[in-house]
């Protein structure tokens, strides 16, 4: 069985150090919407759409096979 990995964690695997910890901070920061992280996302050539941001903040993600 071969684990898939969620939109998140290959987003995350290219992203820079600086807009990783970006990343890390608007997750972490509950008055961020999943939606607004998904459009900063998307702007920035990473498409995703809300419900993949709130699974992550969920931990219903393969994030951690990463």
């Amino acid at each position: 069985f071969r684990r898939v990995l969620f939109r998140s964690a290959l987003i995350r695997a290219q992203l820079n150090e600086t807009d990783l910890a970006t990343l890390n901070a608007a997750l972490a920061n509950p008055t961020v919407s999943a939606a607004a992280i998904a459009r900063a996302l998307t702007d920035i050539g990473f498409p995703t759409k809300q419900h993949t941001m709130t699974r992550h903040r969920r931990n219903d993600c393969s994030c951690d096979a990463v």
